[in-house]
C-alpha cells in the first residue's frame, strides 16, 4: 500500500529510496551493487577529464593549424623553390660556373658567414667585458671612499694613539681593497686583450677567404641578384622546415586525440555496461519478487531532462537536430534513446560535434564545448 501511495502522489524519489533499501537487505546484492558504483564513479571522473583533455587537444590543434595556415602554401613554397633554383643555376652557367667551382664557392662563401657571425659574437663579449671592468673600477672607488668615511663618525673616539691605530689599519685596508679589484680589472683587461688578438685573427680570415673567393666573384655579373636569391631559397627552405613542424605537431595531435576519443567511447561503453550488469543482478528471482505479487521490472534510461537542457541547451535552438545529427533526434529535436541505439547515438553526436564547422553545427554564443555534460543515467 505504501509503494501504491508513492506512486499514486509521485513519490518518485522517495519509492527510488524505499526499493534501494530492500535491494540492500540482500548482503550480495549490497556488496556487487558498492562496487558497480564504484566502478561507475571512476568512469564518469575519466570520462569527464578525457573529455576535457580531448578538446584541449583540439584548441591546440587549431591554434598550431592556424601558425601552419600562416607559413604559406606548401606546394607554392616548393614550387617557387625549384624556379628561384633553375634561375640560379642559369645564372651560374652564364658566368661560365663548372659545378665544381660551385661547390667551393658554396664552401667559401659559408666559411665567410661562419667567421663573421663567431667575430660579431666576440666583439660582443669585449662590450661586455669592457663594461665589467668599467663596473670594478666603480665598485673600486666606492669601496675605497665608503671606507676612508667610516672615521669620521668616530668623534667619541678620545684616544688618539687607539685611533691612529684604527685609522692606519684603514689605510692599510684602502690598499688591500684596491690592489684586490686591481687584480680583477688586470684579469678581464688581459682577457679582452686575448679577445682583441681573436678579432685581429677572425678579420685576417675573413679578409683571406675575400682573396680566394676574388677568381668566382670575378665570374658572377649580378652579384646582387645572386645574393637575393640564394638569400629567397633560404628563407623558403626555412618556411618549409616550419611547416613540416608544424605538420608533425598536426599529427601528433590529431593521433592523441583519436586515441583519447577511442578511449571516451570505450569507457562510455564500459559505463552502459556496468549499469546493465546492475539491473541484470536485479531481475533475478531472489532480487525482483520484492513482495506478496510485487515484481521489479528494470530498465536503463538517461536523464532526459538533463541531456534537453544541457547538450541540447547549448545548441542553436533554430538548427534542427534531425538533418544534423540524423535518426539521434527526432522532428521535434527531442532525443530519441533506445538501450539498443544510444552508444551508437552517442558516438554520432561526438564525431560531429568534435568538428562542428563541417557538420554545419552551430552552437548558442558564450558555450564551452568542452563543458558539455555527458547523458546521466
Amino acid at each position: 500500500m505504501y509503494i501504491n501511495h508513492l506512486a499514486e502522489q509521485k513519490g518518485e524519489k522517495k519509492l527510488a529510496e524505499l526499493i534501494e533499501s530492500i535491494l540492500y537487505q540482500n548482503d550480495e546484492f549490497r556488496k556487487f551493487s558498492e562496487v558497480q558504483n564504484k566502478k561507475i564513479q571512476e568512469l564518469n571522473l575519466k570520462i569527464g577529464n578525457d573529455i576535457n583533455e580531448v578538446y584541449a587537444i583540439r584548441d591546440n590543434y587549431q591554434n598550431v593549424h592556424k601558425e601552419y595556415k600562416e607559413i604559406g602554401d606548401k606546394r607554392a613554397i616548393l614550387d617557387n623553390i625549384e624556379r628561384v633554383k633553375k634561375e640560379i643555376a642559369s645564372l651560374n652557367e652564364k658566368a661560365g660556373f663548372t659545378q665544381e667551382e660551385v661547390v667551393q664557392y658554396k664552401k667559401l662563401h659559408q666559411r665567410k658567414e661562419r667567421i663573421a657571425a663567431a667575430k660579431e659574437r666576440t666583439e660582443g663579449y669585449i662590450d661586455r667585458v669592457g663594461k665589467y671592468i668599467q663596473e670594478l673600477n666603480d665598485l673600486k672607488s666606492s669601496v675605497s671612499n665608503r671606507i676612508e668615511n667610516v672615521p669620521t663618525s668616530w668623534f667619541e673616539i678620545s684616544d688618539h694613539a687607539a685611533l691612529n691605530f684604527i685609522e692606519k689599519n684603514i689605510t692599510e685596508d684602502i690598499k688591500e681593497s684596491n690592489a684586490l679589484f686591481d687584480r680583477l680589472i688586470q684579469k678581464h683587461t688581459n682577457l679582452n686583450v686575448s679577445l682583441e688578438r681573436a678579432i685581429t685573427t677572425k678579420t685576417q680570415n675573413i679578409a683571406q677567404v675575400d682573396t680566394a673567393l676574388l677568381p668566382y666573384t670575378a665570374k658572377i655579373s649580378n652579384q646582387q641578384l645572386l645574393k637575393r636569391l640564394a638569400k629567397e631559397v633560404s628563407d623558403d627552405e626555412a618556411k618549409i622546415k616550419k611547416i613540416e613542424e608544424k605538420e608533425k605537431q598536426l599529427a601528433q595531435s590529431r593521433e592523441a586525440g583519436s586515441k583519447l576519443r577511442n578511449e571516451i567511447s570505450v569507457s562510455t561503453n564500459s559505463l552502459f555496461e556496468n549499469y546493465r550488469l546492475i539491473l541484470e543482478q536485479i531481475q533475478k528471482p531472489e532480487l525482483s519478487q520484492i513482495g506478496t505479487d510485487l515484481h521489479l521490472e528494470t530498465t536503463l534510461e538517461i536523464d532526459i531532462t538533463s541531456f534537453q537542457n544541457g547538450f541540447c541547451g547549448l545548441l542553436d535552438g533554430r538548427s534542427n537536430f534531425n538533418t544534423l545529427f540524423g535518426e539521434c533526434f527526432d522532428a521535434s529535436n527531442n532525443y530519441v534513446y533506445s538501450s539498443d541505439t544510444h552508444l551508437n547515438n552517442l558516438k554520432t553526436i561526438f564525431d560531429k560535434v568534435w568538428s562542428p564547422e563541417q557538420h554545419q553545427i552551430k552552437f548558442r554564443s558564450g558555450y564551452i564545448i568542452h563543458k558539455m555534460p555527458l547523458c546521466n543515467y
